[in-house]
């Protein structure tokens, strides 16, 4: 299923970086999005910022959901590739449940505009489990899209910060 979501920030694609990579920042959003995340790895090679983080959800999930899941949590590793030069990050999501058979990834690209920057994130995320694939995906987007919109927010009112 696919993902699309547009955010417009009142800062340069340099700033939006380095607020939204911000620790405090995404513990923050994770916090509000009623979970937890813990950066495991954040390194430099080349030019690229590569973070490896762990997100947990603790959100109700409907049964059928639970029942293959065998367990009430949604669970996963985020693998971000920041090529800052160019604004652009491919993400991968690997879950801790069924990585075999639930997939995640895409890009955001951050451009300037006349007023700050627009942040489009594109991917898509699959799964393939016999009668609740679909219903997955669906809740799967749906958690992902509020969880950005969350967060975009708080990146929001940290740039306002900055500028008072």
């Amino acid at each position: 299923m696919k993902l699309k979501l547009e955010h417009r920030f009142a800062c340069d694609p340099a700033t939006y970086w380095e607020i939204a990579t911000d620790d405090a920042v995404e513990a923050e959003g994770a916090g509000k999005n009623n979970g937890e995340v813990e950066t495991l790895s954040d390194t430099i090679v080349n030019g690229v910022r590569t973070r490896r983080q762990r997100f947990t959800m603790n959100r109700d999930l409907p049964a059928a959901i639970t029942k293959v899941l065998k367990t009430d949590r949604i669970s996963y590793e985020l693998e971000l590739r920041i090529d800052e030069k160019r604004h652009r990050a491919e993400w991968t999501i690997t879950p801790l449940v069924l990585p075999d058979r639930v997939k995640g990834s895409g890009v955001a690209v951050v451009t300037p505009t006349s007023d700050g920057c627009l942040r489009v994130i594109d991917g898509e995320l699959t799964v393939k489990v016999p009668l609740v694939g679909r219903m997955m995906e669906e809740r799967l987007i749906a958690e992902v899209t509020a969880s950005y919109n969350v967060t975009a927010g708080i990146i929001r009112q940290k740039i306002a910060e900055r500028s008072a």
